[in-house]
This record gives C-alpha cells, structure tokens and sequence, in this order.
C-alpha cells in the first residue's frame, strides 16, 4: 500500500514507512511526478502523504461525479466541490492549509473528494452517506 500512488493505484495516500530510513528511503525515490512530503507529525511519528501532480478535475470529471451522487440520492455542493477539483492535489496533503482532515474528515463533499484521493469506489462513499455501513465495525 505504501507505494499504490506510485503504482498509478490511487491519486494520494497517506503511507506509514516503519523505519526512519524506510521514511527517508521513500522521500527520496518517490520522483519528480509526485509530491511526497510529511503529514500530521504531531500524532504519527513517520507519516507521508504522496499524491500525483495536478488537481482532481484532471483525473475525473466534476458533472459525471455529481451526477453519480444525484442519482443515489446524495446532493453535493456544486461550488464546493468545484473549488475541491481545482485545488492542486498537494493541498489536500497540507494540513495546515487544508480544512479536509484526511482520517476524520466531517462532511459530504470532503468525505466524497477523501474518497476520491484515496480510490475508494464512489458505492463505498455513497453508502458510508447514507449510513449504510460503519467504518468503526460496530
């Protein structure tokens, strides 16, 4: 899993290297395609997130997206959700900058863009919405 961004498996991810070589290891052959950086120091000790480049309209297309959680019965935020898909997938990894908590994220169209970095199917976000099923297991 460490290294399904890389593999062209997911937009983003945020990876646990075990090791402080691992972690330094991993900097430095992630490549120039990618952003890799830390994320969320203060509560893990070797955290990254590595994304691709660009911004999520590269890679899906706003209205089909929209349309998909319309259909299931989900109304996104249009204006909200546009200005997620125009943000350079490196935001998404800063947190500081970005109000998207990435392991707790609270809102629809921050668990659906979440979802979207991190390869989820747009199914498993619909129903995690709609209360479907439970991410805690209970």
């Amino acid at each position: 899993m460490n290294y399904a961004v890389q593999k062209n498996k997911k937009l983003a991810a945020t990876v646990y290297p075990k090791t402080a070589e691992e972690y330094m290891q991993m900097i430095g052959t992630v490549g120039d395609e990618y952003y890799c950086y830390p994320y969320h120091t203060r509560e893990y000790q070797y955290m990254l997130y590595v994304s691709r480049k660009g911004s999520l309209s590269d890679y899906f297309d706003l209205d089909q997206i929209l349309s998909v959680y319309g259909a299931c019965g989900i109304e996104l935020d249009a204006e909200k959700m546009k200005k997620y898909f125009q943000k350079e997938l490196s935001y998404f990894g800063n947190e500081e900058e970005c109000e998207i908590q990435l392991h707790d994220c609270l809102g629809q169209e921050e668990l659906a863009v979440t979802g979207l970095l991190f390869g989820y199917p747009v199914e498993s976000t619909v129903a995690l919405l709609k209360k479907e099923i439970d991410t805690c297991g209970y």
